[in-house]
């Protein structure tokens, strides 16, 4: 066999596929709930997030959720972010009325959701490396699922607004 062929073409379609569907988000100043840091489109619909929350607040919005039907992201705070104790992420949906709903598991607990902001507050050191969230939407809702590693990392708010 030529392991040649076999390497060259392996390794191209590896990096491909990464490039298109990851993004790392590294910013230089705060986002907050009326200042995005990023504002997801839906044709960035099946893409993963790889979020630095290390030396700044990072806030995304959603796209309307009866505009995204079947869309679905996914959020990853990035190694940079582990043990942060000062910053945050939030996912707010696109209006108040808007919901996220679901289960988070949160310290080994799964924790319900609902609400139009889902923040993994940094506060005490809470976040942590490989955090995560994920959601989808049936044009009617969004739906979650994810971990988070310390007990009070995850906040939920009914309205637009972070905690942190």
């Amino acid at each position: 066999m030529r392991t040649d062929v076999l390497n060259s073409s392996s390794g191209s379609y590896g990096k491909g596929f990464e490039l298109q569907n990851i993004e790392k988000i590294i910013v230089s100043e705060d986002g907050t709930a009326s200042t995005f840091t990023k504002e997801i489109e839906v044709a960035d619909s099946g893409k993963t997030y790889m979020v630095d929350i290390s030396t700044n607040t990072v806030t995304m919005q959603l796209p309307a959720v009866a505009e995204a039907i079947g869309c679905t992201y996914k959020f990853v705070l990035s190694n940079a972010s582990d043990n942060e104790n000062a910053k945050s992420f939030g996912l707010m949906t696109a209006a108040a009325g808007e919901d996220v709903v679901g289960a988070v598991l949160v310290n080994g607990a799964h924790v319900e959701v609902t609400g139009s902001t889902l923040e993994i507050d940094a506060s005490a050191a809470a976040a942590t490396h490989g955090d995560w969230l994920s959601v989808f939407s049936d044009g009617e809702y969004w739906y979650c699922d994810g971990s988070v590693v310390t007990a009070s990392a995850l906040v939920v708010n009914a309205g637009l607004a972070l905690a942190g």
